[in-house]
């Protein structure tokens, strides 16, 4: 038997439909570190770097970030699931502020030698 609300969006007592969950190679999580105005640094976790920024640049983020206006991303690492993502935030935030900046500039090396590999020889 078809269901003759399946095309809509919400069922026929009124409820929103459930949304399917997306396979979990599709999930992206993220840990990235911005510098703040002040030249402080901040740890956080997204799904999207990108609008994660916007929205600390919007004063809508974080409250730490919000009276140190703006954020520029430093750096951000991919994980397949939000536990490694969340377990490894937990171990930056650890991390001294030297600790970081030399774990950013290890990022930063690491980035340039894969754009520099993928550049064909003549």
């Amino acid at each position: 038997m078809s269901d003759k609300y399946s095309d809509k969006e919400t069922t026929r007592f009124g409820r929103p439909r459930k949304m399917q969950a997306l396979p979990a190679n599709l999930m992206s999580h993220y840990v990235y570190l911005v510098q703040c105005a002040d030249a402080t640094l901040y740890t956080g976790y997204a799904k999207d770097v990108q609008q994660r920024i916007a929205v600390h640049n919007t004063g809508k983020g974080a409250r730490y970030t919000r009276t140190r206006l703006p954020v520029t991303l430093l750096a951000s690492w991919h994980f397949p699931t939000q536990s490694s993502a969340l377990k490894r935030e937990y171990q930056i935030k650890q991390l001294t502020r030297q600790q970081k900046l030399a774990l950013i500039a290890c990022h930063r090396s690491e980035q340039t030698t894969e754009v520099t590999l993928s550049v064909p020889k003549l």
